[in-house]
C-alpha cells in the first residue's frame, strides 16, 4: 500500500504607485506526507530455495516541504521615441525533507505491524535542508520598434554547493534591428525583417554528491572500491551560446 496527503497554499498581490511601475510579491507553500509499504512476508512464507521466512516487515514514512516567495518590480515607460523596459527581481526557496525507512523482521504475528517485530533489523534515515535565492535585471531598450537592446543579468545561489562556489551568474545581451521599418526598405511584400544576435552564459547546478568521496564495497567482498572521485572546490557549469 502507499498512503499520501498533500497540502498547498499561494497567494500574489501587485501595488502601482505610478502609471509606470508596478510592484509584485508572491509566496507559496507545499507540504508532502506520505507512507508506503515497501515489504510485506508473512511468518511461514515458503521461499522458492525450501526455506521458511521468519517473517519481514519494511515500511518508510516522508515528509517534504517547501516554502517559496518573490518580489518584482517592473518599470515601462517611454520618452520621444524610447520606449524602456526595466525589470528587478529577487527570490528564495526553502525545502525541507525527512524520510526514515524500518525494517523488522522474526515477526511474532503475521500482522502488519512492526509493534509484532521481535528484532528491528534496520534503521534508514534520510534529512536534507536545501535554500535557494536568486537575483536578476532586465533592461531593454527601443526606438521607434526599430532599435533593440536588450540585457540580461542573473545570479543564483544554492546551499548545497561549496562555500566558495556557492552563487553562479549569467548574462545575456542582444540586438536588433527592424529593417522593414526603414523609410527606404525597397521590398513591400516582406513586412517583417527583423536580424537579430544575442549572445549570453546559461547553466546547471551540480548534483550534490558530486562534491563527495564516494566508496562502495559490494555483497560478498572484502574490497572497497572507490566510485566517485568527488570535488570539494566543484563549480555550477557554464557554457555560452549564440544566436
Amino acid at each position: 500500500w502507499d498512503r499520501r496527503i498533500g497540502a498547498q497554499a499561494s497567494g500574489q498581490a501587485t501595488f502601482r504607485p505610478t502609471s509606470a511601475l508596478s510592484i509584485t510579491a508572491s509566496g507559496g507553500y507545499q507540504r508532502s506526507d506520505r507512507e508506503e509499504q515497501l515489504k510485506w512476508v508473512p511468518n511461514g512464507t515458503m521461499y522458492t530455495d525450501g526455506s521458511l521466512s521468519a517473517g519481514e516487515y519494511d515500511i518508510t514514512q516522508s515528509m517534504d516541504e517547501s516554502y517559496n516567495g518573490r518580489v518584482t518590480a517592473g518599470i515601462l515607460s517611454g520618452f520621444g521615441g524610447w520606449t524602456l523596459r526595466a525589470r528587478l527581481a529577487t527570490g528564495g526557496q526553502m525545502q525541507k525533507r525527512n524520510a526514515i525507512d524500518i525494517v523488522g523482521d522474526t515477526l511474532l504475528h503475521n500482522t502488519q505491524d512492526l509493534d509484532y517485530a521481535r528484532r528491528i533489523a534496520a534503521v534508514d534515515q534520510n534529512t536534507r535542508d536545501q535554500r535557494a535565492i536568486d537575483y536578476s535585471a532586465n533592461v531593454a531598450f527601443d526606438f521607434n520598434q526599430k532599435y533593440i537592446l536588450d540585457v540580461v543579468y542573473r545570479s543564483d545561489g544554492n546551499s548545497l554547493l561549496p562555500k566558495a562556489t556557492r552563487f553562479s551568474s549569467n548574462g545575456r545581451i542582444s540586438g536588433a534591428w527592424s529593417m522593414s521599418e526603414e523609410p527606404w526598405w525597397p521590398f513591400a511584400s516582406f513586412t517583417l525583417f527583423k536580424p537579430r544576435y544575442s549572445i549570453g552564459t546559461a547553466g546547471n547546478n551540480p548534483p550534490l554528491s558530486a562534491q563527495y568521496e564516494l566508496y562502495n564495497r559490494p555483497d560478498g567482498s572484502d574490497r572497497v572500491a572507490k566510485q566517485n572521485m568527488g570535488n570539494i572546490n566543484i563549480v555550477p557549469e557554464k557554457v555560452t551560446e549564440q544566436e
